[in-house]
């Protein structure tokens, strides 16, 4: 949802998408985090005309103005570094733009580490605490609590 909503992911990943363009990167990789295939290969696409999946929750001004820009050349290098390393590799001229790929595509990354700010690592301490604090089923109804957190939407952006 960070593409629907205000967030300090969104933010952060605004921030990060902005220094990497100040620094001149000229092409990024992604693995996208909702993906599968049908037989044991990597799939890279190469499709020069994708469409966007609809992004449930999220206002389509926010997703479908923004203009999608795949780099061919770049996923047939990506296909023959894969394939040198003896990795099962193919193309995907079919493949539509889901939003994990539209995130990072908006916001792209850079190799430097970022910190986690405060609240993020208070949002980890949650976790742990309900994790190692409790035993049988009162891990689960601490688990279950979490999603009342004030950070949870912040700490699940995507």
């Amino acid at each position: 949802m960070m593409l629907g909503e205000e967030s300090e992911p969104a933010r952060t990943w605004e921030q990060v998408g902005n220094e990497a363009l100040r620094r001149g990167m000229k092409r990024i990789v992604m693995m996208g985090a909702h993906w599968e295939t049908l037989e044991d290969a990597v799939e890279v696409s190469m499709n020069p005309d994708p469409k966007k999946l609809p992004m449930g929750g999220v206002r389509d001004d926010r997703y479908l103005p923004y203009k999608l820009a795949p780099d061919i050349e770049g996923g047939q290098e990506v296909l023959e570094r894969l394939r040198a390393a003896g990795i099962n590799a193919r193309a995907a001229p079919k493949f539509d733009w889901i939003h994990d790929t539209l995130l990072a595509g908006r916001h792209p990354a850079s190799d430097a580490p970022v910190p986690p700010d405060t609240w993020a690592l208070q949002f980890r301490q949650a976790v742990e605490d309900a994790i190692l604090r409790n035993k049988g089923p009162e891990v689960r109804r601490a688990l279950s609590r979490l999603m009342k957190h004030p950070r949870f939407r912040d700490a699940h952006g995507n």
